[in-house]
């Protein structure tokens, strides 16, 4: 039957150790065996206290009992010693079992399963304008790829398994907690084909695979950003079923004149006194090209102004960011007698 160990303590499941503690001493004091002598009924009560102790007051075993609920875990193979623990082939046990290996038995151990090549990353290097429009590149690297010798076979005259008999399976039994299991696996020798080469190949050894130098013309598309991913599908390494797949790391190049942020573009300008105070239309770069921008009279220094669609387009192609220009008034070093004479009557008007 199963064991509650919570409910023995008379402790809530998220109880921490401290009040677990507690609770057991409160017990063990009220059922102890020279309190309550000749009395069979607190006898069994004090073993059923040390054992729910036992378990919840170590982190470990709390833990694998939590994930199982209250199920009896004598019926594994061992029993519970209320002064030893649980004797081996039982709980004690458990802690070096493969929790893959377990699980695997309940829920389709021995499929076989989809053997991918493992996927590779590389660094990408992209001007400003490259990640802003978009380009088309040839890549060079080296992958683990199928050996175009044998074609990935491994060899030649390939015979049946002599491990597995051909079926591609081994049968493994595991003994758990649980119990004894009997577990399939896919066969170590053969990779669950069930024939390997009589003949290894001599380029790659049986592998199947060599390291290998590859060439690919890549897209890279419009509005990617710094650190970001480009996935290119199978240019990963070989696996048995299928390739693993390539990822691009972009780097952008920093720009002389422009800064990004997500899709939206950066610049200063530096603009004249005259042109602050009168207003006027300036020339300003864009990744789009030159444009006009209208600076209005009495402009202050460090107004940022906004040139709509002028950014980075959106890799969905539907939209674009925008350009932020920020204007700095340029003040003059050096003045001629004339502008000075100027300026002192200005700033007697209060200008």
């Amino acid at each position: 039957m199963s064991k509650d160990y919570y409910k023995t303590l008379g402790v809530d499941k998220n109880a921490s150790t401290e009040e677990i503690k507690k609770a057991y001493k409160k017990l063990a004091i009220k059922y102890h065996p020279d309190k309550n002598k000749g009395d069979k009924t607190a006898e069994e009560k004090f073993k059923e206290i040390n054992e729910a102790h036992h378990v919840l007051s170590n982190p470990e075993k709390r833990s694998s009992y939590d994930q199982f609920g209250t199920a009896d875990f004598s019926q594994g193979g061992g029993g519970f010693d209320s002064s030893k623990g649980f004797s081996s082939g039982g709980w004690s046990s458990f802690g070096n079992e493969d929790f893959s290996d377990i699980f695997d038995m309940f829920f389709g151990g021995g499929r076989k399963r989809e053997k991918r090549g493992n996927d590779i990353e590389i660094i990408m290097p992209l001007s400003f304008e490259e990640s802003v429009f978009g380009v088309e590149k040839e890549i060079s690297y080296s992958v683990l790829d199928k050996c175009p010798l044998c074609q990935g076979k491994g060899g030649e005259n390939p015979r049946t398994c002599s491990r597995c008999g051909g079926s591609g399976k081994i049968a493994k039994t595991t003994r758990t907690v649980l119990g004894s299991f009997s577990q399939t696996t896919i066969c170590p020798e053969c990779k669950g084909k069930g024939r390997v080469p009589e003949k290894k190949c001599r380029e790659c050894g049986g592998t199947g695979k060599t390291r290998q130098k590859k060439k690919l013309k890549v897209k890279i598309p419009a509005g990617v950003t710094n650190n970001s991913s480009v996935r290119i599908v199978g240019g990963g390494e070989a696996g048995d079923d299928r390739n693993g797949d390539l990822y691009l790391r972009i780097k952008v190049e920093p720009h002389r004149e422009f800064k990004r942020r997500n899709y939206d573009i950066f610049s200063e300008k530096e603009i004249s006194f005259t042109e602050a105070v009168l207003g006027d239309k300036i020339d300003i770069n864009t990744l789009h090209g030159p444009v006009k921008m209208g600076i209005p009279a009495g402009t202050p220094s460090h107004t940022e102004f906004r040139l709509k669609g002028k950014g980075a387009p959106h890799p969905n192609g539907k939209a674009r960011g925008d350009h932020y220009v920020l204007v700095k008034i340029k003040v003059p070093k050096k003045l001629s007698k004339e502008e000075k004479e100027i300026l002192k009557k200005l700033k007697g008007d209060n200008f």
